[in-house]
């Protein structure tokens, strides 16, 4: 009977669990990945302190 308690006990806690992952999952802002990416590219040179040798910009 001890086993049964506690494994309804453990299986209340992971739906508990489960539960307020998906619930936070829905409050997070929409974010454009595609749009965040491509402006990540335009910052790429900048990190790695690329200097062209040829006078390009």
């Amino acid at each position: 009977m001890k086993r049964f308690f506690y494994a309804c006990l453990a299986a209340f806690a992971l739906a508990g669990a489960v539960m307020s992952c998906q619930v936070a999952a829905h409050n997070l802002p929409q974010r454009d990945w595609k749009r965040e990416m491509a402006l990540t590219g335009n910052d790429l040179p900048t990190f790695l302190k690329y200097n062209p040798t040829d006078g390009a910009r």
